[in-house]
């Protein structure tokens, strides 16, 4: 199955998840192209430490300030980004179980409120959450496997 074939549980009709591994690939390349910036200021701080003329270490330091500035364009890029892929993604696991079912209490209320009696709220209390849960870890794991340089920082 690939990514593109996977279906929605509420319409029926397939989703294409196309655009969301794209963002997630677009992404992915500009964390690479920041530790590329990174290691460039690595290097020239290095060099300032050896720069003794004072034309050189003016000409290092724009050449510092340029790249944080290119840094933090990048990373604003990038949290948005990482924003656009977050809504979605819950907005394909909207569409996929067919309505707002992440919310455990919202489904717990809905169910005492039905007149499916006893047996529908054991269901939804023992097995219907459960599940949601799960698949909620699920999602939470498969966004680390394909973001699993995210959240952890550039290494110093």
């Amino acid at each position: 199955m690939t990514a593109s074939d996977a279906g929605g549980g509420g319409g029926g009709e397939g989703t294409n998840l196309d655009p969301f591994f794209d963002d997630v690939e677009g992404v992915k390349e500009d964390m690479s192209s920041l530790k590329g910036l990174h290691q460039q200021l690595q290097s020239t701080h290095e060099e300032s430490k050896t720069a003794h003329d004072a034309q050189a270490v003016k000409s290092l330091r724009g050449r510092m300030d340029t790249d944080v500035e290119q840094v933090l364009h990048r990373t604003k890029a990038v949290k948005v980004a990482l924003s656009l892929i977050y809504m979605f993604f819950f907005a394909w696991l909207e569409d996929a179980t067919g309505g707002t079912l992440y919310n455990p209490l919202t489904v717990l209320a809905g169910a005492l409120a039905s007149p499916g009696g006893p047996s529908l709220y054991l269901f939804t209390a023992f097995v219907r959450i459960p599940v949601q849960v799960l698949r909620s870890i699920l999602g939470v794991k498969l966004i680390r496997a394909a973001l699993s340089t995210v959240g952890k920082g550039i290494e110093l």
